[in-house]
């Protein structure tokens, strides 16, 4: 079993976490435009008026999933 932790999203996050809404939109046969997507995202996590929160699931190998919640 591999070991993995759950902890809160920080910004050096947030390039794996657009990766992996990439690789979910090519799972779902779907198109996904990265454009902007980290500088949106980083505003919508981190900004001071952020209502949104994140945690990741971390193991050796790197980020392998989040989850966004109010």
């Amino acid at each position: 079993m591999t070991d993995y932790k759950i902890r809160t999203a920080n910004q050096q996050d947030v390039e794996s976490i657009v990766d992996l809404c990439e690789e979910h939109a090519k799972f779902e046969n779907c198109n996904y435009d990265r454009t902007d997507k980290v500088e949106k995202l980083l505003d919508r996590l981190f900004s001071d008026k952020s209502l949104i929160k994140c945690i990741v699931v971390e193991t050796a190998d790197g980020i392998k999933g989040y989850a966004t919640f109010m």
